[in-house]
């Protein structure tokens, strides 16, 4: 069996499933089994040095989602688990009717990597891409439902006590049949009676995230339909509370995003090298890179002698999505100049205003 570096084959999981001690319901296990034993095809989703997330999906059009984690040094692979803990959490916002992805088992392999596996969702759309797309497309509809469902499952999860450290858009997935949101990953939520102040502010994340392409009454009236707040004045001191949070936390980060969106090891840019010129394209609102590494015609070019002014105007338009003008190329060449490529912000009809809602 592979290590988990050189992870990434259906015989890899075919062993690490048939070698493992697996942990779960019974008819969830044996419904796995019997996918892996057919047939499937399988895409890496995500990759980094502690976990990597596989699509497994056969023809009858069922998904499956493994993620693995990576193998942890002595004692930590004695004390910690994060397969078993994660399931745990899933369980658990599941029995407290959260709305949330379908965690079907847990297992450890012979190779120290711990693993989990959920139930796909047919025709599921990444929440942010969602978001976006209502907006691009001015689709009222689909700002609707999304609003009406970021509404509800943070209503679920204020009405439970729970704290959740990472709420994002990343972290969910909207379902177009059934009109509602879904979490995605778990980690770290938990149910706490003794820190009501802290786990409003921790449901406040993805208001923060979006806005700059919401208006402040639409915040608002969200926060108190969720039940956050009962009255705008209390909405309104929570939203600037929210806000005072994680701008601090935005600007802590901000220096390490900057690095990853210049070497475009992260979701925000994509480097190519060319002869004597380094490009770096932007990606989309939902972190899609482009569909075409082509410049277009109508797009505003800036010369700069300074490549670094050309790399600091960049990455202020990333810091700042909200405002007219999005930089969506930036060529460095080898004799230190720049070039930036402007292009209008798709959704600034759409947004509140405010400005300078920064990195998410």
């Amino acid at each position: 069996m592979n290590t988990f570096d050189q992870f990434d084959s259906r015989r890899d999981i075919e062993e690490l499933f048939f070698n493992s001690r697996l942990y779960g319901e019974k008819e969830s296990i044996a419904s796995v089994e019997s996918f892996i034993r057919g047939s499937f095809d399988l895409a890496m989703v995500k990759s980094n040095p502690k976990r990597k997330v596989f699509r497994l999906v056969n023809a009858a059009g069922r998904e499956l989602y493994l993620k693995l984690f990576a193998p942890q040094k002595f004692p930590f692979n004695i004390i910690r688990n994060y397969a078993a803990k994660e399931y745990k959490i899933a369980k658990g916002l599941e029995k407290g009717s959260v709305p949330i992805i379908e965690y079907l088992l847990w297992g450890k392999g012979k190779n120290s990597c711990s693993f989990c596996i959920s139930e796909g969702v047919r025709n599921a759309v990444p929440a942010r891409k969602f978001f976006f797309r209502g907006h691009l497309e001015n689709n009222l509809q689909e700002q609707e439902f999304f609003k009406n469902s970021l509404v509800g499952i943070i209503r679920s999860l204020h009405e439970k006590h729970f704290l959740h450290p990472d709420f994002h858009t990343g972290n969910m997935i909207f379902c177009p049949d059934e009109k509602r949101m879904l979490l995605l990953d778990p980690w770290g939520i938990r149910e706490t009676f003794f820190l009501p102040g802290k786990a409003k502010l921790s449901l406040c994340t993805v208001w923060m995230e979006l806005k700059d392409f919401l208006s402040d009454d639409a915040v608002l009236d969200q926060m108190i339909t969720s039940g956050l707040c009962r009255k705008k004045m209390e909405a309104l001191a929570l939203l600037d509370k929210a806000s005072k949070v994680y701008t601090k936390r935005s600007l802590s980060r901000r220096a390490k995003l900057h690095r990853r969106i210049l070497a475009g090891h992260y979701r925000f840019s994509t480097v190519k090298n060319e002869e004597d010129s380094k490009y770096i394209w932007r990606h989309n609102f939902w972190y899609a890179e482009p569909e075409k590494f082509e410049i277009d015609q109508n797009w505003e070019k800036q010369d700069y002698i300074d490549g670094k002014e050309a790399e600091k105007d960049f990455l202020h338009s990333f810091d700042h999505p909200a405002e007219e003008k999005l930089a969506v190329l930036m060529i460095r060449k080898n004799d230190g100049t720049g070039v930036l490529y402007y292009m209008e912000n798709p959704c600034k009809k759409f947004l509140s205003g405010r400005g300078g809602g920064g990195i998410p």
